[in-house]
């Protein structure tokens, strides 16, 4: 009926399943529930949903085609399988030299180590370069029918005048509290990428700062042409048989 469903999110920690659950009973959310698993064997009977949408999984993953395959089993005949995976572009900006440079240098570390990581965890001996291209390709190999390709382009700036101060303030506050927590797993994970451990130090200080600042000094929100530019790739495709 519309206006009507139910919507049910899957991923293999637990424990960000417990999390979600949480977040969904504090919010008085009852119409989203969640489950324990993984793409390549989702825990919902054949045939069961009108969509089925994978985010940011498939780029992480080996056998993509394989996971393809079992969206679609899962969607109702005459249901959509969609695949939403970033694209080349994007990036962050600062308008600090040195603080630029070196985050710079952190996120290509870190993307190093977490790529590393997922690569032999998952032995993706069989991994696809540059395979949001093929996305496509691979719908049709599934015998998806209806496809289309589609592109978001999300921007970010700091200063932009239709912002509320207000909320980019507790947005700050976020990151700056996350940024502390998270310091010890992204200064190994930068190592490990080949960033030399005094160069993450003196970017944790830097952003650390940085952001402290911000968040004091909320009038220099308005002041500070930090940009951040996210690229992704939106695949639909109709299941019109098993």
């Amino acid at each position: 009926m519309k206006g009507h469903g139910e919507v049910i999110g899957i991923d293999p920690d637990r424990s960000l399943v417990q999390k979600a659950e949480k977040n969904c009973k504090r919010k008085r959310i009852s119409n989203i529930k969640f489950r324990t698993g993984n793409v390549w064997k989702i825990p919902l009977e054949s045939s069961y949903a009108d969509l089925v949408v994978s985010h940011i999984v498939l780029s992480n993953i080996p056998r993509q085609f394989d996971a393809i395959l079992e969206m679609k089993r899962v969607a109702k005949i005459g249901g959509k399988v969609a695949v939403i995976d970033p694209a080349r572009g994007g990036g962050q900006y600062f308008p600090e030299k040195r603080l630029n440079k070196l985050f710079d240098r952190f996120m290509k570390a870190f993307g190093t180590t977490i790529d590393k990581e997922w690569r032999q965890k998952f032995a993706m001996s069989t991994y696809v370069e540059n395979y949001h291209y093929r996305i496509p390709e691979l719908f049709l190999k599934a015998g998806l029918t209806d496809i289309s390709l589609n592109g978001h382009f999300s921007t970010f700036l700091l200063c932009d005048a239709r912002r509320n101060i207000k909320e980019m303030k507790t947005y700050l506050q976020a990151k700056l509290n996350l940024w502390k927590r998270l310091k010890n797993r992204n200064m190994k994970c930068a190592v490990v990428g080949g960033m030399k451990e005094e160069e993450f130090h003196e970017l944790f200080q830097k952003y650390l700062s940085y952001l402290e600042d911000l968040v004091t000094n909320s009038e220099k929100i308005k002041k500070t042409p930090e940009v951040n530019i996210v690229s992704r790739i939106i695949v639909y495709g109709r299941k019109s048989h098993s």
